[in-house]
């Protein structure tokens, strides 16, 4: 008889044990918002196509994370899925209309259940239906392509109505560009105001891993290489070849964190035309090599992580842009120590060029 008291109250200790351990929550959250915003005007070009305020429409699908890997907890246990937007850009006959898709992470670090605060991002593809034209549409200098790359942004509030519905108001900030693969490409800057309801479904098992205090914090080199395309004004010019080295030393100082510095070295064939003499000859192969250091920061999501750099050219012929570039860029761990990138190489807001590439890590 005191055996068996003993196995049950075993069994009714390590069973509430385990059962904190888990926790049960609605596995996808279906939303439907309406947008109000504009243009932003960030060139005096721009102020030609603001005709009416910026309508917008959206539907995203997330589902919750169940902490199968270490990093959901990192992040108190995101939700993670797509997000769409169909946007009225409010002047039909010159910038149309565009749509949106994209993968969308949703970050919640409020533990209050009835008003929550949500922050996310998400990076995809556009498509705009009116594009300039030299002939009958001159005046929309923001998007010479039918296809984009689209950045979304958001900061909510979310006000619980009931057990599986919300209602959310907040911020929305999106950006497009396609990153001068081609001319014109000044790109879109929209912010807006939200007002959207959120419908949960299901049930999911989320569980609670203990939290992870260690990561290496040794230094970690890293080699890459990168390719890509470019226009330069005037409009309808010719295509460019972009080829770029960059090399790297970071160090994780958090669980989501690693910081660091570098070195790149690109070739733009572009510039051999920019820095032709008065005799219309193009300049010699070295002044097409621009080369400079950077600090890096590196937000870890597992095998992906989002990487920001800042840094200044110590060699460049060419100084219309300034001396000082950014770089915004996605990596994935395919393979081992072995990654695949895209990256945004920029002049302080303004696009230089996109790049894919592939690099490895020692």
């Amino acid at each position: 008889m005191v055996r068996t008291a003993i196995l049950l109250l075993l069994v009714n200790v390590f069973g509430h044990a385990l059962a904190q351990d888990s926790q049960m929550k609605p596995a996808y959250h279906v939303n439907a918002s309406m947008h109000y915003g504009f243009i932003i005007a960030h060139r005096a070009s721009m102020y030609a196509l603001q005709r009416d305020h910026v309508r917008m429409a959206e539907v995203s699908l997330l589902k919750q994370s169940d902490g199968s890997s270490v990093w959901h907890s990192n992040y108190n246990y995101p939700l993670i899925g797509l997000k769409y937007h169909y946007f009225d850009l409010g002047n039909k006959a010159e910038t149309g209309y565009a749509h949106s898709l994209m993968p969308f992470i949703e970050f919640s670090p409020s533990k209050n259940e009835s008003v929550s605060f949500k922050y996310g991002f998400g990076i995809g593809a556009a498509y705009f239906t009116t594009t300039f034209n030299v002939v009958d549409n001159y005046r929309n200098l923001a998007m010479g392509s039918h296809f984009s790359f689209a950045v979304c942004m958001i900061t909510a509030l979310e006000w619980k109505i009931s057990k599986m519905t919300s209602v959310c108001t907040g911020i929305t900030f999106n950006h497009f560009s396609n990153g001068a693969i081609k001319t014109p490409n000044l790109g879109y800057n929209i912010p807006s105001a939200r007002i959207g309801v959120t419908q949960k479904l299901g049930q999911a098992e989320v569980y609670k891993k203990a939290e992870q205090t260690s990561f290496g914090k040794k230094w970690r080199m890293s080699l890459c290489v990168g390719a890509g395309i470019k226009q330069r004004y005037p409009v309808n010019g010719p295509n460019y070849g972009v080829v770029s080295f960059s090399f790297a030393g970071m160090k994780q100082i958090s669980k989501k964190s690693a910081i660091g510095a570098g070195a790149d070295v690109h070739y733009d064939e572009s510039l051999h035309t920019i820095l032709q003499n008065e005799d219309g000859q193009k300049a010699p192969v070295q002044d097409a090599f621009r080369a400079g250091l950077c600090a890096s920061y590196e937000l870890l999501f597992s095998d992906f992580s989002l990487l920001f750099q800042g840094g200044r050219y110590l060699y460049s012929k060419h100084s219309s842009e300034g001396n000082f570039y950014q770089r915004l860029g996605m990596r994935y761990t395919f393979y081992k120590n072995w990654f695949a990138c895209i990256n945004l190489r920029s002049h302080f807001g303004k696009a230089d060029f996109f790049e894919a590439g592939a690099g490895i890590k020692f």
